[in-house]
């Protein structure tokens, strides 16, 4: 330490501020200290696995919960600079349960910052625990340097085969989407639209998966605050949904009664006998 002795590391009254031994009495002398313990910092931890940082505004990461205690991630930040970001399954609180994961979206484009393909960057992760006094427990973890990469080619596709909407009564519907990442890269599913992509539905509850999907996955999506009329039955909208990229798929829909279905009655020929 700079050829200090070890005395100038020892703070006023011998006072450590330490992770696991929480001071609870000291004596007037010093002579007696009594400390609890907090398992908090060794029962915290998280990984940072897949990260990727594109040239298009935006990065994308896998967040793991290695340890046994919920976790609340609270910030994101690339070289120092903190931006917005969302979760997947825990878009709505930013929690990751113990032993849980989750994919994490990281917003780049809104701030007005960009990255060039082959800068360095570092990601950074901080999160909170609930710690034995109810106080949080703050700490990170972070990447190694890696770079930039070029975004790849996305596409999303509503699966019509599993996508419906359901007539409930006359004046409400539901609409149920399934959602496919059938593209090359991580997305986001940013909103869900009606006939433009200004009309935007706001209650939307998904049934599986969540509103990130890597290559390949699916989500399926129930909208019950539905902004326009399907009936009479047989009324055509435009269902949309859209990622922040512009990466967008759009389907005519009908509704129809739940469980409803046609009865073909097979003639029946009637012989009258004389008699």
């Amino acid at each position: 330490d700079v050829g200090n002795p070890y005395v100038a590391n020892i703070p006023v009254d011998g006072d450590y501020d330490f992770d696991v031994f929480k001071r609870v009495f000291f004596s007037t002398n010093g002579l007696v200290k009594l400390f609890s313990l907090d398992y908090t910092a060794l029962a915290s931890s998280f990984q940072i696995e897949n990260p990727e940082v594109f040239d298009t505004g935006y990065a994308t990461f896998k967040i793991k919960n290695t340890g046994s205690k919920d976790l609340t991630i609270s910030a994101v930040r690339i070289n120092d600079e903190s931006y917005e970001f969302d979760l997947g399954k825990g878009i709505n609180t930013r929690i990751l349960n113990a032993s849980d994961n989750d994919l994490v979206w990281v917003d780049i484009k809104s701030s007005g910052q960009s990255f060039q393909t082959d800068d360095v960057v570092k990601i950074t992760v901080e999160a909170e625990s609930v710690a034995l006094d109810n106080n949080p427990y703050i700490f990170t973890n972070s990447t190694n340097n890696f770079f930039v990469e070029e975004a790849r080619e996305g596409d999303i596709k509503i699966n019509r085969p599993n996508s419906k909407v359901v007539q409930v009564d006359a004046a409400n519907s539901e609409i149920y989407l399934e959602v496919e990442n059938t593209g090359d890269t991580t997305v986001i599913l940013k909103d869900f639209y009606a006939d433009n992509e200004n009309n935007t539905f706001v209650n939307k509850h998904y049934i599986s998966g969540s509103p990130i999907l890597n290559p390949g996955q699916k989500a399926y999506v129930k909208i019950t605050d539905s902004l326009i009329p399907f009936d009479p039955l047989g009324t055509e909208h435009k269902i949309g949904v859209i990622t922040p990229n512009n990466i967008k798929d759009e389907l005519l829909f009908t509704s129809n009664y739940e469980d409803f279905k046609i009865s073909i009655v097979e003639k029946v020929e009637l012989f009258h006998l004389k008699l």
